[in-house]
């Protein structure tokens, strides 16, 4: 079921025959309506990663425009088994910081216990990246980041530096 690619049809054709499916358009629609910012934040918990037709909307589009907080709890915490990692961020809005307009990076060091790789991109060096990684350092080998930034934007109020990221490692590394 989550494997299978499915195109814009596809959806259309699932949300007229899954209860489920037609209950998460109808309120991916619902808010898209949203057209006096009414809505500031939105939070999305344990996502079922699956599309629905609102999402390609310019409706839906303009709704997230508004949003001033948007935090999303994807099933990372279900991920036991992982040893390699991806996770790329639009590279028009990096995400990691907590303020105006930035999204907090929703990872912890109890998540993904197995993991040996890591990649990520357009990812703003935060305290969620620093516990993910370190938390990290008795199985990571290989950690690669691209377009990836320290601390340097004024409107957030978590930044860090990439020396603190590396401090923190080297410390959790010495007393492993």
């Amino acid at each position: 079921m989550f494997n299978v690619f499915e195109s814009s049809v596809d959806v259309k054709k699932a949300e007229e025959n899954e209860g489920w499916r037609a209950f998460m358009a109808r309120t991916y629609d619902a808010l898209a309506e949203n057209i006096e910012p009414v809505v500031k934040e939105l939070e999305i918990k344990q996502l079922v990663p699956k599309e629905v037709s609102g999402f390609t909307t310019p409706a839906f589009r303009g709704f997230l425009g508004t949003l001033e907080r948007f935090e999303l709890s994807y099933f990372f915490n279900y991920l036991r088994n992982i040893t390699e990692f991806s996770f790329t961020a639009y590279s028009g809005c990096p995400i990691g910081l907590q303020g105006h307009d930035h999204s907090r990076l929703a990872l912890n060091a109890s998540q993904m216990r197995l993991l040996k790789c890591v990649y990520l991109e357009s990812i703003f060096v935060c305290p969620e990246m620093v516990e993910f990684l370190v938390g990290h350092v008795g199985t990571l080998e290989r950690i690669s980041f691209q377009d990836c930034y320290g601390g340097t934007d004024k409107s957030a109020y978590n930044q860090i530096q990439w020396s603190a990221l590396f401090a923190a490692a080297f410390e959790k590394f010495r007393h492993f």
